[in-house]
């Protein structure tokens, strides 16, 4: 049975938890957290963002990249790109810039090669899965 675990436990597993590699799968349309960030707002205005350059994440992924360790997502996106789509595409030069690997893939591809049902998660090291489960609130379980 997967126990069930606040955000904040991810965020430190991400900070120091894992080996090698954090791997994630993205797949919804849109995300509040991302509505909530202030680039959101740029982007909606300007359709264009520098993304959130002084946030603590890049921080976190340029510090675990230089420890030899790796950050990639694939990201599902609809045609045409949603908006909160067409937010993380303005912003992926940002995460690219502190280290990531982000690649895309249309969602008919995906869908159409059995992944359309998927939601969103980690895969840390090869060996653990964070698993988003969307009730309203992002709630996350090990497994």
């Amino acid at each position: 049975m997967p126990e069930f675990v606040p955000q904040q436990k991810i965020t430190e597993f991400v900070n120091d938890g894992f080996e090698h590699t954090a791997w994630r799968l993205e797949t919804r349309t849109g995300y509040l957290s991302d509505k909530q960030m202030p680039s959101y707002a740029e982007f909606l205005r300007t359709g264009d963002t520098a993304g959130e350059v002084g946030h603590p994440w890049f921080e976190t992924v340029r510090r675990m990249v230089g420890k030899g360790k790796r950050f990639e997502r694939v990201r599902l996106v609809d045609s045409p790109p949603r908006e909160g789509q067409q937010y993380l595409l303005a912003c992926a030069r940002t995460n690219m810039a502190a280290g990531e690997d982000i690649r895309y893939m249309w969602r008919s591809e995906a869908e159409a090669v059995g992944l359309g049902g998927l939601s969103d998660f980690w895969l840390f090291d090869s060996r653990t899965v964070a698993r988003f489960h969307s009730t309203g609130s992002a709630r996350l379980a090990w497994s």
